[in-house]
Order: C-alpha cells, then structure tokens, then sequence
C-alpha cells in the first residue's frame, strides 16, 4: 500500500467511522474499500491517456492489457463487499466502472490507429507484391527475348547451310562467301525495343534485367556457330541429302532446346515472384469478424432462428436450459459460424465485416 493510499484512507476515517453507524467492522470496511478502490481507479484512469500516435500501438496494448488486469483486481476487491450486501453495490462499482469506460474510450481511440496502421501495411504489402509481380513478368520477357535471339542464330545458321548444301554450284566456302554470310546478322538484329516507365522503382527493375543484354555476345555466338557449321563443309557436301537430314535434324532439337530453357528460366522466375517479403506489424493485428447486419424486427427473429435450427446451432451453444437461450444468443453463433468459414453463405442472414482489438 503506497504512503499517498494510506494519507487518503486516514483522511477519510472520520466519514468511515461514521457510516460504520450500524454496520460495525464489516461497514467501516466496506467505506475504507470504497476510498481505496476509487483512488485506484482514478490513479490508473491519469496515469493512462488515451492513445494518440500510431508509432507506440504495442506500447498502448500493453498498457490496455495492464488496465483490464487492474480492471480485474478492482472487481475482485468489490466483489468481497458486494457478495455480503448488494446496500453499496452501485457506489462499490463506480470505481470498476470508471475503469470500464476508460478501457472503452481507450480502446475506441486504439482501434482506428490500428486500422490506419492495418491500411498502411496492407498498402506496403500490395506495393511489394506489385513490383514482385512486375519483375516476374520482366524476367519472363527477358527469357522470350534470348530465346528469339538463341532461335534466330540457330535457324540462320541452319538456312545458310542447308542452302550451301543443296547448291550445285557451291563446292567449297571461300573466305569472302563466309565474311558475307556473317554479315546476314548483325547487332542491329538483336538490339532491345525501347522500354520505359514512368515508376522509378518499375525503371529500375528493368535496368537490372535488360543491363544485361549485349547485341555484340549474339553476333559473336553467331560467328563462331556459323564457322564451326561450315568447318567441315567439303566433306559434308560428298554425302549431300546425309548432312540436309542431320542439320535439318538439329535444327529442330536445338530450337526444342532453346524453348525448353525458356521455360526453365520462366518457372525459376515465377518461382522468385512468389518468394517475396512479408510486411510484419510490431503488435497484434486486429481481428476480422463477421456480425449480423439486419433490422430489429419479427422477420428478422424468426430468419435467425430458422438458420440455427438448421445449421444445428446448439453444437455451438453453452447452456444448461434450451428455455434460457435468446434469439441474440443465436445470432452470435450464426456470426462466429460465418467468422471461422467466410465462404459460408445463409438464406435469409446479412452479415458485415468489424474490426476488433
């Protein structure tokens, strides 16, 4: 007991001893309880403003926990006086319900900072998976862009040589025959289209994806595939429709290849997409409930009663006679059915979503 607790207790003596007029030791006291359990309240009411930034939410839940468990206390302590005589039961309780209030009040004024950091972090969350979502989508585009570049090597060189092949004339691949060749692709060939966007941060996805792409590495892979294709040309030429089948042959399972890395490549980044961070709020999140949202009528009675009857209800409910249950008892079960499966759906019944600390 705190030095401040036992001046005020002493200075209410004289009021207690008066009051005990009748009541003896259990009225003196019931009124030193009064003063104590008052002084309690109000302290734990000043000591607590209610909340008002966003950035201490896990502090304020704290003191809101600390608030319902002095809460607590206070009723106990009433409870010793108020189980003898229910005479001081409203004066007993204005302590315990002062608490009430302001647990009310402070929960009222927790609840839209929670929602508005709810909002904030949902927003952040969309933005990420946003972006994640883009970049899967660059990389995708990223894939199909080497794989048209892989495919158009592969089918010139395949072309020119199978065209070599079934020449009559061509008999052998002069210097000058395979400079000009080499020119049939050139940078220009396998230059980026022009890729913009007005987000900076969608921008600079893009950079980090495309930066890579070099036109000048395809002419030199074209080069030294159209050499190695044409290195033994003179003795491929002997056995003609031979080399057409077997180049006409790789032709085709390079090109599988090449689709078939693409799609590698486009599940690993589908897969990266889906690998993106979480935003974790430093405190609790609220709770998501569904309620009734129906007028207060006969209709609306009879509706609720009919949905638990049929929904069997009364696995959800806890009571000892069937004639006690009320129609808002009903109805809550109806909610907490909806809460725990959203895609539950009931003829007749309106539901809302609520927030909840």
């Amino acid at each position: 007991m705190s030095q401040e607790l036992t001046v005020i207790q002493q200075a209410a003596i004289p009021d207690a001893t008066k009051k005990a007029t009748g009541w003896q030791a259990f009225g003196y006291n019931a009124a030193l309880t009064e003063v104590q359990l008052n002084h309690e309240a109000a302290t734990a009411i000043a000591a607590t403003p209610l909340p008002t930034s966003i950035e201490l939410i896990a502090e304020y839940e704290l003191v809101l926990a600390g608030l319902k468990r002095g809460q607590q206390e206070i009723s106990v302590q009433r409870q010793k006086i108020t189980a003898v005589t229910d005479a001081w039961k409203e004066r007993q309780m204005t302590a315990e319900k002062s608490v009430k209030a302001h647990i009310e009040a402070y929960g009222a004024a927790l609840l839209p900072l929670k929602q508005q950091a709810q909002a904030e972090a949902n927003a952040k969350q969309a933005r990420i998976n946003a972006l994640a979502s883009f970049k899967t989508m660059a990389l995708q585009e990223y894939n199909e862009l080497q794989s048209k570049c892989q495919q158009l090597i592969n089918d010139r060189v395949a072309d020119l040589y199978i065209r070599a092949i079934e020449s009559p004339t061509c008999t052998s691949i002069e210097p000058a025959v395979m400079d000009k060749m080499k020119l049939a692709l050139q940078a220009k060939d396998f230059m980026l289209p022009e890729m913009k966007d007005s987000d900076p941060e969608k921008l600079a996805i893009i950079t980090e994806i495309f930066g890579a792409h070099n036109p000048d590495s395809y002419v030199d892979m074209y080069h030294k595939l159209l050499t190695l294709k044409f290195s033994s040309f003179a003795n491929d030429k002997k056995f003609s429709a031979e080399s057409v089948a077997q180049a006409t042959y790789e032709k085709q399972t390079t090109a599988q290849d090449i689709a078939d890395e693409k799609n590698m490549q486009n599940i690993s980044a589908t897969m990266q997409g889906h690998a993106v961070e979480r935003v974790e709020l430093a405190h609790k999140s609220l709770k998501e409930v569904y309620v009734l949202d129906m007028d207060d009528t006969a209709a609306t009675g009879l509706a609720i009663m009919s949905a638990f009857i049929t929904l069997k209800g009364w696995d959800k409910l806890r009571t000892k006679s069937v004639f006690n249950v009320k129609i808002s008892q009903m109805a809550d079960v109806l909610a907490r059915l909806k809460s725990e499966d959203n895609d539950l759906t009931i003829t007749g019944i309106t539901f809302k979503k609520e927030d909840r600390l």
